[in-house]
Formats: C-alpha cells, structure tokens, sequence
C-alpha cells in the first residue's frame, strides 16, 4: 500500500538525456528522452494523460513510450529476458520470500537477574542523574 514497502531491486542502470527543454517539456505533458542503459536504450516519452472527467485536476497520471527506432524489437520482451537486478542479480520473487524464523530470545524472567552476583559488584545508591552520550567532532572517522 506504499511505494517502497516492499521488496525492490535496481532493475537497470546507466545514463539518460533529454532530447528537448527538460522544464518545457514537463510543463507541455511530453518529455523525450534517450536512455543508455544495460537493459532499456534508445528513445523514449513520458506523456501526461489528461484527467477523465470527475477526476482530481491535481492528480497527474503519465504514460511511458517506446520509441521505434533501432533499439525497438517488438519481438523481443525485456522483462521476461532479463528480470534480475543488475547490482545483485537477484530477482524480486527472491525477496519476497517468506523470511526464515529466528529463534526469539526471550527476556529473562523478572527476579531472575542477581547484579550483586557480578564480579566486581559493589552495592551503591543510583546516580541522581545520568548525563547523556553526546556526539563528539573528531578530525576522522573511527576504523572499522
């Protein structure tokens, strides 16, 4: 019900440039565009959709383009040929599987924990306030 609630992997990389006035072209409801990518290249356009009547003026539903050019093969489908991610090479169905049950630790129970039974413990009354961990500026970061 939320866009990144789930599972998601990198599907392609690579490069993208606009054939026109990116701003221009956003504002008019038709963006062309050139991708370079490991799996989608060549040209292609995002076009708004006009809102059907009763619909929210604000809502801006867009339509993604082809275009025939020497990267389109309609005989060939991308999604079915390469589904994996191209950082992992995983794919989605892998993600969404069910994940493993972990054994639960489980708190101890009350009454169970003896602190005067630790080496070194020395009976004490509590501080009457403790001072927050603070971060501290270093000229670089810890190793590791």
């Amino acid at each position: 019900g939320e866009y990144g609630g789930g599972p998601m992997i990198v599907w392609d990389t690579g490069t993208w440039a606009p054939m026109e006035d990116v701003d221009k072209s956003l504002r008019t409801g038709a963006f062309k565009f050139r991708l370079a990518g490991q799996k989608l290249n060549g040209g292609w356009m995002l076009t708004r959709l006009k809102p059907k009547p009763g619909e929210d003026e604000n809502k801006k539903n867009w339509l993604l383009f082809k275009e025939r050019d020497l990267a389109a093969d309609a005989k060939r489908d991308i999604l079915s040929e390469r589904p994996e991610s191209v950082k992992s090479g995983r794919r989605i169905e892998e993600l969404a599987a069910p994940p493993r049950k972990r054994r639960e630790r489980l708190p101890p129970k009350a009454g169970s924990l003896k602190p005067g039974a630790l080496p070194g413990a020395v009976k004490a009354a509590p501080p009457t306030r403790i001072e927050p961990q603070l971060a501290t500026q270093v000229p670089k970061p810890p190793g590791g």
